[in-house]
């Protein structure tokens, strides 16, 4: 027989953090990338774009919004709105530390 120590499998939480923070910057960053550089930054770049193209790296940008424009724009709105139920519901969220259903508070 061995004696085993008595100590638990995982290191005891601090009880001090409010997760809501998480949630607030995660939905922050998912509208400012998404409105921001998929949205934004696509259309400004096509609206300056010349009838001959602005060379970007490997791609060249047109005037013309095409599939790859579009499919982006969508993603970028779809992350938006992802973000936004974030902070939505970091906003609903009680106060003080995240509590699994079932643990003593």
């Amino acid at each position: 027989m061995s004696d085993l120590e008595e100590r638990p499998a995982v290191p005891p939480r601090d009880a001090g953090a409010d997760e809501r923070y998480g949630w607030f910057v995660a939905g922050g960053l998912l509208i400012a990338v998404g409105l921001g550089v998929l949205v934004g930054l696509n259309l400004a770049l096509h609206r300056i774009a010349t009838s001959s193209g602005i060379p970007l790296g490997p791609f060249r940008i047109f005037p013309t919004i095409g599939a790859f424009s579009e499919a982006s724009i969508a993603l970028g709105i779809v992350a938006a709105i992802v973000g936004a139920a974030l902070i939505g519901y970091a906003r609903r969220s009680p106060p003080g530390p995240f509590v699994l259903p079932g643990e003593p508070y």
